[in-house]
């Protein structure tokens, strides 16, 4: 629940969603995507104006963090631009470098089928994300395309606690979001997908006799957690 705490009182703008969430991960910058169903870029925001020219290159090139999550609707990473090993998207690393970044990763902004665009974590250190951070980004990214989904709604003078909150939401939204956050955290911890960690929530409700919300509110409490 962290996230969504830290999260309280975020401007609902895509500049704000990306400064939000460079600092929650505590990497040195964040940008954000939409892109149509053929990867081509309608929007981008950023925290930083240094990464645009990154975010530019890679949609001129056709390969990059932000193109890769959202084709294969998966979280994908580069760990160290700097590194001996075979990089991920070499075009991207000497201006990575020269830009300061070290390290990327990027995560689809998607609910259900239905796909928005991508959110790139860029920082200075080397190293992926990995553990409680990958499943903080993973709830992060589900937060920000409801997010978005408010913003293209029209829902730009609202703040992100109104997505939020039991006090302004109706019970039925407050628990699809917590349950669409708990989903994205089942799906790293299990490795599968978004689609499928649902259906594991509704059996282990079922299972306790309990509610799909009971379950998920313990799982991003960290109280609960589902094993291969």
């Amino acid at each position: 629940m962290t996230v969504i705490a830290g999260l309280e009182g975020t401007e609902l703008t895509g500049a704000g969603l990306c400064a939000a969430s460079a600092g929650l991960l505590s990497v040195d910058g964040a940008a954000i995507a939409l892109l149509t169903g053929d990867g081509v870029p309608v929007a981008t925001y950023r925290s930083d104006p240094s990464l645009q020219p990154i975010e530019d290159l890679q949609f001129v090139l056709g390969v990059g963090p932000a193109l890769d999550a959202y084709r294969l609707r998966l979280a994908v990473a580069e760990p160290d631009f700097a590194g001996s090993a075979p990089l991920r998207w070499p075009g991207l690393a000497r201006l990575a470098l020269d830009s300061g970044v070290r390290s990327v990763s990027a995560l689809p902004l998607q609910i259900g089928a239905a796909r928005l665009g991508a959110l790139t974590l860029y920082d200075g250190r080397p190293g992926a994300l990995e553990g409680e951070r990958l499943e903080d980004a993973h709830v992060l990214a589900g937060i920000v395309t409801r997010a978005l989904v408010a913003m293209q709604a029209g829902g730009a003078g609202y703040v992100l606690v109104a997505e939020l909150s039991d006090a302004v939401l109706p019970p039925g939204e407050i628990d699809h979001a917590e349950v669409h956050q708990a989903s994205g955290m089942v799906s790293v911890q299990l490795g599968i997908d978004v689609g499928d960690a649902l259906a594991r929530l509704r059996a282990r409700a079922f299972a306790d006799g309990t509610t799909v919300r009971q379950v998920a509110v313990e799982v991003l409490a960290r109280r609960l957690r589902f094993y291969p």
